[in-house]
């Protein structure tokens, strides 16, 4: 079960924030800035049928784009989905999920990705797999993004 959250800290920035790294199921992780979650875009695909009996994804609808007072007052909604359907949503908005009930037997599996604005992050930090979305487009990006250090 995840209490609600989004994929951001809070507290104010005085350097660029990646933060708090972690490990989970093996690989590296580090708390994102605002600056780069606001520029991503989360996908998940549904294996299976999404409904109150297997813990289905709540949101805030709209949440990303509210203050941090507003958004705590609102209530979530459940997402249900049909096995095959596509859900996006930004990092940012709230989100959270509940266990399966008890007498459920069936299954909650999403294939779950990341896309990000391009494979170039801040201070030497690399993600730990970067898939351009047609070939060639990696030099393209990096020869169009400019410097994160604007943005701080």
């Amino acid at each position: 079960m995840a209490p609600r959250h989004n994929d951001c800290r809070e507290e104010p920035r005085t350097a660029w924030p990646i933060r708090k790294p972690t490990v989970k199921a093996g690989v590296p992780h580090v708390e994102a800035p605002v600056e780069i979650l606001a520029s991503m875009v989360t996908v998940r695909i549904h294996l299976d049928a999404m409904d109150n009996k297997n813990g289905p994804l709540r949101v805030v609808p709209g949440s990303h784009l509210m203050s941090s007072s507003d958004r705590n007052k609102e209530e979530g909604i459940s997402i249900h989905c049909n096995a095959g359907d596509v859900f996006l949503m930004r990092p940012l908005l709230l989100h959270s999920s509940s266990q399966c009930v008890a007498d459920h037997s069936g299954n909650r599996r999403i294939v779950h990705l990341e896309y990000a604005r391009g494979p170039i992050l801040p201070d030497g930090f690399d993600w730990q797999t970067f898939v351009p979305l047609a070939p060639g487009t990696t030099e393209k990006w990096e020869a169009k993004m400019p410097s994160w250090d604007h943005h701080l």
